[in-house]
C-alpha cells in the first residue's frame, strides 16, 4: 500500500537553533551564551503541548499552493497526534514506533520500521521535542542560531536513505515554545507551518 505523503508537524518538533540568552551576567559586562544544550534543556521540560496550526505546502506539482489547518498534541515521552480539520478531516498519531492514520474514513496501523523514511522525520522531530540532543545529533546535523526568546533549529539529515525524501528541516520558537517549522523535501516541496502552541512544564 503507498503510503500518503505526510508532512511534518505537530507534527510537533524542529529544526533551526542558534542561540545567544540573557540568562544572566556570567561576568562583569558579559552574558551567557545560549545554546543547543540549553535549548534542549528547556524542552525536556515540556510535560504536555497542545496546539493550533496552519500549514502551507508548495510542489511543483501543485497548481497552487495546498492550505490545511487543523491540532496538534504531544505527551512526554513519545505520543504525537497531528489532526487536520481542514480541507479534508485526517488524523495521524504516534504512539512510541505505532502509527495510526485515519484518513477518508478509512484506518491505518503500521510500525514506523515499514516506513523508513517517516521513521527518521518522527524520530528526529519527537527527540526534538523531548530535548534528546544524543538521539537528535546521531540522526541530524544541527545547526542553531538565536536566542532564548527567538531560536532557530535546522536539521540535516546524516542518514542517506532519509535524504532522498527530505533535504531539511527548519524549527523556531521562544523559550519552550514552537512557533513554526519548515521542511523542504528532496524534490523541493515546501511546508510551512505555523504553530500557536501552549506547553505544560514538569514540575
Amino acid at each position: 500500500m503507498r503510503f500518503p505523503k505526510l508532512t511534518p508537524a505537530f507534527i510537533v518538533c524542529t529544526s533551526l537553533a542558534w542561540s545567544l540568552s540573557c540568562s544572566g551576567p556570567a561576568s562583569a559586562g558579559m552574558r551567557a551564551q545560549y545554546g543547543l544544550n540549553d535549548l534542549m534543556q528547556d524542552l525536556a521540560q515540556v510535560k504536555m503541548a497542545d496546539g493550533q496550526f496552519e500549514e502551507i505546502r508548495q510542489s511543483k506539482l501543485l497548481a497552487s499552493p495546498v492550505k490545511s489547518s487543523g491540532t496538534l498534541h504531544y505527551s512526554a515521552p513519545d505520543f504525537m497526534q497531528k489532526t487536520v480539520q481542514a480541507p479534508e478531516k485526517q488524523d495521524f498519531i504516534l504512539k512510541g514506533n505505532e502509527a495510526t492514520l485515519v484518513m477518508q474514513g478509512k484506518t491505518r496501523h503500521f510500525s514506523t520500521g515499514q516506513a523508513p523514511q517517516l521513521a527518521g522525520l518522527v524520530n528526529g522531530m519527537r527527540a526534538t521535542l523531548a530535548g534528546d540532543g544524543s538521539t537528535l545529533d546521531r540522526l541530524y546535523e544541527t545547526r542553531f542560531s538565536g536566542t532564548r526568546n527567538e531560536w532557530q533549529l535546522l536539521l540535516i539529515p546524516r542518514d542517506a536513505k532519509l535524504r532522498q525524501f527530505l533535504s531539511w528541516i527548519t524549527v523556531s520558537g521562544s523559550d519552550a515554545i514552537i512557533e513554526k517549522i519548515v521542511s523542504v523535501s528532496a524534490s523541493g516541496d515546501l511546508s510551512t507551518m505555523t504553530v500557536k502552541e501552549n506547553v505544560t512544564l514538569a514540575r
